[in-house]
């Protein structure tokens, strides 16, 4: 994440971020990752908790960021952090 920041690719660190808070939640038993699901099914794991609407929202700035046609710029990135603190906090 360090070395994607230091060269301003924001849409590699928040692919890393994301990836950073699935180990996360996986390591919390929150959610089962599995190679075969998609960002959605990790959201319906998180349906009965807090974690829902924030996850939510990271899903859809990583999805926008990862397979979007426009450049993700460091307020992108920020955006992500803020949504991203509610589960790793720096």
């Amino acid at each position: 994440l360090r070395k994607a920041l230091e060269q301003e690719d924001y849409k590699g660190a928040v692919r890393i971020s994301f990836i950073q808070t699935l180990q996360h939640l996986q390591a919390q038993q929150k959610i089962h990752w599995s190679k075969e699901k998609t960002n959605r099914s990790y959201l319906q794991e998180l349906v009965q908790l807090d974690a829902f609407v924030p996850f939510g929202a990271m899903i859809s700035l990583y999805e926008k960021a990862w397979y979007g046609n426009q450049t993700t710029g460091k307020e992108e990135f920020e955006a992500f952090q803020l949504f991203r603190q509610q589960f790793i906090p720096s």
